[in-house]
């Protein structure tokens, strides 16, 4: 639902899609860290 909202009004929620896919069995928890961790850095 969450990630819906996000989706909708374009909003990046990248810990929250790694969550997801943990949850849901499609990444490791490794393999989620490793992502959000090789994100390009940005102002927020």
């Amino acid at each position: 639902m969450v990630l819906s909202i996000a989706k909708n009004n374009q909003i990046e929620m990248p810990i929250c899609e790694q969550v997801y896919q943990v949850t849901q069995g499609l990444v490791s928890p490794t393999e989620a860290v490793n992502h959000l961790m090789s994100r390009e850095q940005v102002n927020e």
